[in-house]
């Protein structure tokens, strides 16, 4: 059995789900002049334990947590993990308490059309466009990067784009691109 790293508050999962919706976000979340998406799914790990018990916040039909174990070990779903190093405790009761409020919430599909639609957008003007999902920027349907984004924001970090806007591989790119901030914990792999 493979050594598994201990999972912290606030490290943010991402997924490279193999499914065709998983494709399907990657190919609709590349932006002009953008390298392709590794990732098509986030999710905020919400407390810190081993990684097989660590609990993870999602947004999927609705947004819940589910165990680790449960969702990814042996999956065939390859895994990143990033960690953020200089997050104070403060931050991160902003972050949880953030991301649980939207436990219970329905998904929200239409965001995932205005996604398309500034994907659509992006290629006509040959440049990243957030205007559709601007206008279905309800907090009350969240979709994964939201909940993410979102929960960052309220402790005052963000991904380099506004939350609404942030895209699963934006979060992935800006923590790749940001070392000093964070940390590879686990990298696009099976946790199997």
């Amino acid at each position: 059995m493979p050594t598994y790293p201990p999972l912290q508050a606030c490290d943010i999962l991402g997924t490279a789900n193999p499914d065709l919706t998983g494709r399907l976000i990657r190919f609709f979340e590349r932006a002009p002049q953008q390298p392709k998406p590794q990732v098509s799914h986030v999710g905020l790990i919400a407390a810190s334990m081993p990684l097989i018990f660590a609990p993870v916040i999602e947004a999927l039909a609705t947004v819940r947590n589910r165990v680790m174990w449960d969702a990814y070990v042996k999956s065939k779903t390859p895994v990143r993990i990033w960690r953020p190093k200089t997050l104070t405790e403060g931050q991160k009761t902003r972050i949880l308490a953030k991301a649980n409020s939207y436990v219970g919430r329905k998904y929200g599909w239409i965001k995932i059309g205005a996604h398309a639609v500034d994907w659509l957008l992006s290629k006509l003007f040959s440049r990243d466009v957030y205007a559709a999902r601007r206008v279905a920027g309800l907090d009350r349907y969240p979709i994964c990067s939201w909940v993410v984004a979102q929960a960052y924001a309220a402790a005052g970090l963000y991904f380099g784009v506004e939350p609404g806007a942030a895209q699963p591989d934006d979060i992935d790119a800006y923590c790749a691109s940001h070392p000093d901030k964070y940390e590879l914990v686990w990298d696009l792999a099976p946790l199997i």
